[in-house]
């Protein structure tokens, strides 16, 4: 099995562009899970034919050990000089939480409830099409990241980069190719 990687080399780091983080800086989640600080991302995702509201992060942020919990961790999103905290159960038999953990997946999915009242321009749609002016970035191999690092400086700051990917890492069976 083959899987393919991007590479961003250093020194090829420039701006991202106002519109992508306007519509970025709504859909980032920063996650509190007891010491732990992590990203998430508001995801809109169909299921069986309908629309759900889910909260997509790491699988180490919210492990498996912790989908049954009734533990609070708690999520804030928004601009930062007008972020929303929100108080989130883990309680699978109340939401639908999944967690993957493994050497090819490290995701956790938890479903935002309408109890949760999170507003329904806060997710993202993994089919949507970006059309202006997107199109141009992915012409030059231009690719964007936001989240919240747990490194300084930026430890639990919104951050926001963008890079040139530079090459394509092909791995197989532990071995990487370029």
């Amino acid at each position: 099995e083959v899987k393919e990687e991007c590479i961003i080399t250093k020194g090829t780091n420039f701006p991202v562009p106002g519109y992508i983080i306007d519509r970025l800086s709504e859909t980032i989640v920063r996650i509190e899970n007891g010491d732990l600080i992590s990203t998430g991302f508001f995801m809109k995702i169909n299921v069986q034919e309908i629309n759900r509201n889910f909260l997509l992060t790491c699988g180490h942020s919210i492990p498996q050990e912790d989908i049954n919990s009734k533990k609070t961790i708690t999520i804030f999103y928004g601009k930062k000089e007008a972020e929303t905290k929100k108080e989130i159960e883990l309680d699978n038999n109340k939401r639908f939480i999944k967690c993957f953990l493994d050497d090819d997946i490290d995701a956790t999915i938890l479903e935002i409830l309408p109890e949760d009242n999170i507003s329904e321009d806060k997710y993202l749609y993994p089919d949507l099409n970006y059309t202006s002016g997107f199109d141009n970035y992915i012409k030059e191999n231009k690719i964007f990241t936001a989240g919240y690092p747990d490194i300084h400086p930026y430890k639990g700051e919104k951050h926001y980069s963008g890079g040139e990917i530079t090459g394509i890492r092909y791995m197989n069976n532990n071995n990487s190719h370029f």
